[in-house]
């Protein structure tokens, strides 16, 4: 019996595998790529769930870093505003002391003139000088000395040094809520001030020396007397320039418009 190849029989054969594989490769091929797109399309939404979850933690931090930015804006500028109050109250305070000072300052040059006062009936006496600021004491001790040929002397020292001591506690006032509270002035504010507040203490010593030697006894103050009422003058217009410039500058601070 003889064996071969018969292509009629074979060939159907390998058409019929040939279409096998050709549809398991497709089929293959098909599976493959829904799998793929399965995988592709899972790890897809992790990944927009993982952006998202991002950013809505994004969202969130940045909503936190938005709520503390504002608290913090509004916390500077409540603290600015209180400091800009503080800062008005000061500069207020410490003018009207300036002012006082000044004016008291002024008022030592007046009434010198106390002759009358010997002619005065003791009950008159005695409330004038207390109206004037001088102890229970010292006024009963005046009243004793009425013929002695210094009287009038005792009585403007009295009268002015205790005026002197009013000026002196206005100062010590002022110039302690000026040195507390130079953190809420300005620098040129802080300077002015500075400067007038030094002015203001040259001045309390020179009138300090000028009633001892406008009511002693005797010339034994010699020139020096001249030195110190030329010192006061010149001070007085040093003063004058300074609380005008200080006033401007407070204004402008303030921002009040110069009227």
């Amino acid at each position: 019996m003889e064996l071969g190849w018969s292509w009629d029989a074979v060939l159907p054969a390998l058409v019929s595998s040939s279409a096998v594989f050709t549809l398991g490769g497709f089929l293959l091929k098909h599976i493959l790529t829904r799998k793929i797109d399965s995988h592709f399309n899972i790890r897809m939404e992790d990944h927009k769930n993982i952006l998202s979850n991002q950013l809505e933690t994004h969202k969130q931090q940045l909503n936190v870093l938005t709520e503390t930015a504002k608290y913090d804006l509004q916390r500077k500028m409540h603290d600015f505003s209180l400091n800009r109050q503080k800062s008005h109250e000061i500069y207020l305070e410490i003018y009207k002391y300036a002012v006082t000072i000044s004016q008291k300052i002024e008022e030592l040059k007046k009434e010198w003139g106390v002759q009358f006062i010997k002619t005065l009936p003791e009950n008159e006496f005695k409330n004038y000088l207390k109206n004037r600021n001088v102890d229970d004491d010292r006024i009963d001790d005046l009243f004793q000395k009425r013929e002695n040929p210094f009287f009038i002397n005792d009585v403007q020292f009295w009268i002015k040094k205790n005026e002197l001591d009013v000026i002196k506690q206005e100062y010590q006032k002022g110039h302690s809520i000026f040195l507390s509270s130079r953190f809420y002035l300005s620098d040129d504010a802080e300077w002015l001030l500075g400067e007038l507040f030094k002015l203001y203490g040259k001045q309390i010593n020179n009138w300090g020396n000028a009633i001892l030697w406008r009511t002693a006894t005797s010339n034994w103050y010699g020139d020096q007397k001249k030195k110190t009422e030329m010192s006061i003058q010149n001070n007085e217009k040093t003063i004058d320039d300074l609380m005008k410039k200080i006033k401007i500058q407070i204004k402008a601070e303030l921002s009040i418009a110069e009227g």
